[in-house]
């Protein structure tokens, strides 16, 4: 027998209710504004990988190239100190997106009131500290998706587009990931990673998710890439198609097995459009 566990995020299980986020409504948590981190300013970093939900790699990815719109979420622990454990992408001047349980532990608690994301540097710890005033979210991890509102416009980094409508077949389609995740090594990377992936057709997948399979190309998605970006090449354009959400373990192994799970931009379009075009 075949034994499935849930990898990538501290889920205990994953909902398989077919409602339509449209019919959901949305949260806003407000963030209290506190700031200590500036831009272009190195901070003490925490590295011991916490248990406590962020901690989510890139297999057998190399080294990406300038992708300034693919960020690192920075979170504050106190007393100078940050952790980061999960990605994030810029999709519109002010705007970003990442995984729910990236801020939120498993009791729906926002695990910080202080987050940033770190912008256009392949070594994130160089990048530019954005803050982050405003998370619209669901409120569950069943809809593993939040819209960062920042403090200010980042007019210096052109935003990745994102696909917004659900017109694409995936099946057997390219994509690629991006990520600081921990590699096969066991190491997180000092440079961001990117990693070519084959897609699953639809049917094989939960209604809101993209999902790829590892065994075609021996990548994957594995701890600390949760947050970031899947993109893929639609009509002469490169756009955002998923956020890293989980992948299944087969037989017991460690990112290993025939499926990992992004969440599905376009199935939560309307949500992001409306948003962003405020």
């Amino acid at each position: 027998m075949l034994r499935f566990s849930l990898s990538l995020l501290a889920l205990c299980c994953l909902s398989l209710s077919s409602s339509s986020p449209l019919n959901l409504q949305t949260i806003v948590t407000k963030l209290d504004g506190s700031h200590i981190v500036g831009n272009n300013t190195r901070v003490k970093l925490f590295r011991h990988e916490l248990n406590d939900g962020l901690n989510n790699r890139i297999i057998n990815g190399n080294d990406a190239p300038n992708t300034p719109w693919v960020g690192r979420m920075i979170t504050e622990r106190g007393n100078g100190y940050v952790v980061s454990n999960c990605g994030g992408s810029l999709i519109a001047s002010h705007w970003a997106l990442t995984a729910y349980h990236c801020l939120f532990d498993d009791n729906g608690n926002i695990v910080s009131n202080s987050f940033w994301i770190s912008l256009g540097n392949v070594e994130w710890v160089y990048g530019q500290y954005v803050g982050v005033t405003e998370i619209i979210h669901f409120g569950t991890n069943d809809h593993d998706i939040a819209l960062l509102r920042l403090e200010r416009d980042v007019n210096d980094i052109g935003p990745i587009p994102v696909q917004l409508d659900d017109n694409i077949d995936y099946r057997g389609r390219w994509a690629s990931i991006y990520g600081w995740g921990q590699t096969e090594t066991g190491h997180g990377p000092d440079r961001l990673r990117v990693a070519n992936v084959v897609l699953w057709e639809r049917e094989q997948c939960e209604y809101n998710m993209v999902c790829l399979n590892p065994e075609i190309t021996n990548t994957n998605a594995c701890g600390g890439d949760s947050g970031g970006p899947m993109v893929m090449e639609q009509d002469g354009q490169t756009r955002q198609i998923g956020i890293c959400h989980a992948g299944y373990n087969i037989g017991g192994g460690f990112c290993n097995g025939n499926k990992a799970f992004y969440v599905s931009t376009s199935y939560y379009g309307d949500f992001i459009r409306d948003h962003i075009n405020q």
